[in-house]
């Protein structure tokens, strides 16, 4: 899931943001502050197998099922304090429990190529750090979170060659994320609107560990850097 930095710089504020992933996955998260400088915060985004096209030629309407599905959700509580007239420092910490599978397919070039299914269950503790600018009906925002991610389940399952099923012994994993985000307030331009776009942005960078042995090779496949991108609406009450 990508962080959640909510515009809040006051008690009985709050938000709601719904955004959608390029992969079709969709995300919903809230923020609320019942009393100055404190928030709870909560999200949860879900993506089922789709249909999608299965190939060959252009007159040929097949589809295929891919393998890509999740179901995420996470909850923290945090603080905010105001530094300027626009700007805001946020400290959030939290938790949260996932389920992916997820196809990989890797080419041939150092070592053989393999094609699999990767599952994993696991769940996550991070702590953030942001800064958000509003000014007018724009608002900009950008920070730091580090995930650990504790795997309570990581398997692959070869989908070609041996059709080989492996346990892979990673048992926890910490990511570094930086992300960003631009809103611009829509409806009437006279006064502040309660209904903003968001465009955002995430960079999640792990560092590697182990080697090629004990199937180094298929734990390589989950420490891969990956970037997020999103297009959402937030609504804002006050």
């Amino acid at each position: 899931m990508q962080p959640h930095a909510p515009l809040i710089r006051a008690k009985g504020q709050g938000e709601i943001m719904g955004q959608m992933q390029p992969s079709l996955r969709p995300e919903l998260a809230a923020a609320y502050s019942p009393v100055p400088h404190l928030l709870v915060l909560g999200g949860v985004s879900a993506r089922p197998r789709m249909p999608r096209p299965a190939g060959g030629e252009s007159n040929d309407f097949k589809f295929e099922i891919d393998n890509f599905r999740t179901l995420q959700y996470e909850a923290g509580l945090g603080g905010y304090w105001p530094l300027a007239p626009d700007w805001t420092l946020q400290l959030i910490g939290g938790v949260g429990d996932a389920r992916v599978r997820r196809h990989v397919t890797e080419p041939a070039i150092i070592w053989g190529g393999f094609s699999a299914d990767f599952e994993a269950r696991y769940r996550k503790t991070f702590g953030q750090l942001g800064f958000n600018h509003q000014r007018g009906r724009e608002a900009i925002g950008f920070g730091y979170r580090m995930t650990n991610v504790v795997f309570r389940q990581l398997d692959m399952q070869k989908t070609c060659g041996d059709y080989a099923f492996y346990e892979l012994p990673l048992p926890n994993q910490v990511r570094h994320e930086f992300y960003g985000f631009f809103r611009q307030s829509i409806g009437n331009p006279s006064k502040q609107s309660r209904w903003q776009v968001q465009g955002a942005g995430t960079l999640s960078m792990t560092p590697r560990s182990g080697s090629l042995l004990n199937n180094g090779i298929y734990v390589a496949c989950t420490q891969k850097n990956s970037v997020l991108v999103s297009l959402g609406l937030a609504y804002l009450f006050r």
